[in-house]
């Protein structure tokens, strides 16, 4: 069985809306049975499961068999912001979980990331970071998830450095700009 993510972006005169509220965006996922090309609707109304940034957010269903050319999905957006466009991309495949495949970076540094609530300052842990180089998020440098204090470390090179959060329930601006 594996983990099944989908990724949508939401668009306002092609400039992607970031910050929407998790919940008011909604994933059907409908199976088209092969043998009688009869549609069944598998899940419907699901809410999205985390922010990736930059206008694109995703849902994650979890021990699945998907067949992956067996299924159609749609995304759609209910709250009061300005959404003009949504696009769908075809779901993907996750074996393991985002912590068990991780490298946390081969730099010269060992460098910490602490993540915390803004409105507590309580720790936020098991969430999903990962750094990259670039504020387009293409070159990622490491990944993994963080402690139970928030924390998580990477091996890194001096410089600037974008870091990416995720983790269902917040909602993150990112990329956060670091310096190691």
């Amino acid at each position: 069985m594996a983990n099944i993510r989908l990724y949508a972006l939401f668009t306002n005169n092609s400039v992607p809306v970031t910050g929407l509220t998790l919940a008011q965006i909604q994933f059907t996922i409908i199976r088209i049975v092969r043998s009688t090309n009869v549609p069944t609707e598998i899940v419907t109304g699901a809410a999205a499961t985390f922010e990736a940034g930059r206008g694109y957010y995703g849902y994650v269903r979890a021990g699945e068999n998907f067949v992956l050319n067996d299924y159609v999905a749609f995304a759609q957006y209910t709250g009061a912001s300005t959404v003009d466009q949504i696009y769908i991309y075809p779901f993907t495949e996750v074996d393991e979980p985002v912590s068990s495949r991780s490298t946390l970076g081969s730099g010269a540094n060992s460098w910490t990331y602490t993540l915390t609530r803004s409105d507590t300052g309580a720790p936020i842990a098991d969430a999903d970071v990962w750094v990259s180089s670039d504020a387009a998020g293409n070159t990622i440098l490491g990944s993994g998830r963080t402690n139970s204090a928030g924390g998580i470390t990477f091996d890194l090179d001096s410089g600037t450095v974008f870091v990416w959060r995720q983790k269902s329930g917040f909602n993150f601006v990112n990329p956060d700009t670091e310096t190691v």
